[in-house]
């Protein structure tokens, strides 16, 4: 298993919303959360009390407001990205508008108590936001992700990510220095270690975008890598 990402997310009083997305580079298409060969498994761990974890679609009424057929695909993990957007930054919309499923306001899971010492553990894959900040109440949490050996690449580097040199499709493995071991225990590096991990600039994640739009082009189905 390697280490893949991290970030702090921070919501003051009054910020907008992230919008209804799926993490394009944590994923290989749409997804199940059983999948995790090929998916980067995301934790939210509060940094304050009375945190609340980001909004999640829940797994079974998404597919419940599926076809039968294409439901059928999305448990053999043969459906691709659905629609590759964000939807409603405001926090007005309680699902997102998504072609093909019928969603009720039920179908996000909200947990708003979470405590230092707790953790949630979720797909990214799955549609999902950040929570709205309430008045005067600011949130923070530490979000890493993890992914099997095996798990590819999904989409372009994003800016201040680890300049690791892949290819899209390319399993992490591949850049050791980048995706560092976090088990099994004996196979991690040494405390102390001294690692460069160069990092990816703007221009360079525009570069990327660009070569990833010509390569999702060229490329069927993303749930087939």
């Amino acid at each position: 298993m390697q280490f893949a990402k991290d970030f702090i997310s921070i919501r003051f009083p009054g910020a907008l919303s992230t919008g209804w997305h799926v993490d394009f580079v944590e994923c290989q298409g749409d997804l199940p959360a059983n999948y995790t060969r090929h998916i980067w498994l995301r934790f939210a761990i509060p940094l304050l009390d009375n945190t609340s974890a980001p909004v999640i679609l829940n797994q079974s009424k998404y597919v419940a407001g599926m076809s039968k057929h294409e439901a059928a695909k999305y448990w053999r993990g043969e459906l691709p990205f659905r629609i590759e957007t964000r939807f409603d930054s405001l926090g007005a919309t309680p699902v997102p508008p998504l072609p093909g499923v019928h969603l009720e306001p039920s179908a996000a899971v909200h947990i708003s108590d979470l405590h230092l010492g707790d953790a949630v553990l979720f797909n990214p894959c799955l549609w999902h936001r950040s929570p709205l900040s309430e008045a005067g109440r600011r949130t923070a949490s530490l979000q890493p992700a993890f992914a099997h050996r095996s798990a590819r690449l999904g989409t372009f580097s994003e800016p201040g990510s680890c300049r690791h040199g892949l290819h899209f499709g390319d399993p992490v493995a591949k850049s050791s220095s980048c995706f560092l071991t976090a088990f099994p225990p004996e196979a991690r590096i040494r405390p102390g270690t001294r690692i460069d991990m160069p990092h990816v600039s703007a221009w360079g994640a525009a570069a990327n975008m660009i070569r990833y739009l010509f390569w999702r082009k060229t490329t069927p189905n993303q749930g087939e890598l």
